[in-house]
């Protein structure tokens, strides 16, 4: 849970709706699928491909992949649009960097629009 700040008289704070949200679609994007307990197919294999060539095709993959695992464990989520980029750097094991843009809304409410960043390392 993620601790508030005390001036407002409370000790723990919950996170909004959106913040949380946010939250739960970097650790789905971040966790490998297999390293959740009882739920092997969540999260994603990003990391595997950072060692790959990116060309247009594995870009199109993971993309595919990212869709797929925000239809099945995010519902609520609409994919507004998705956008993949090959950073300049490389991370220290001489791989690629992605930085992974999601704009989505909420089913709920299509007018609340948010912007999700996620660097794959």
């Amino acid at each position: 849970f993620p601790l508030g700040n005390i001036e407002d008289g409370s000790f723990l704070k919950k996170s909004s709706d959106v913040a949380l949200i946010k939250s739960s679609l970097r650790q789905l994007l971040l966790t490998r699928k297999g390293e959740r307990v009882m739920l092997p197919n969540f999260g994603t294999n990003l990391k595997n491909y950072l060692m790959e060539p990116l060309d247009q095709a594995l870009l199109s993959q993971i993309r595919r992949e990212i869709s797929e695992s925000i239809y099945k464990y995010a519902p609520n989520i609409n994919l507004n649009l998705l956008q993949v980029f090959p950073l300049e750097q490389a991370s220290f094991t001489g791989g690629h960097v992605l930085l992974i843009k999601l704009f989505c809304s909420i089913k709920e409410d299509e007018n609340l629009t948010f912007e999700v960043n996620v660097e794959i390392r």
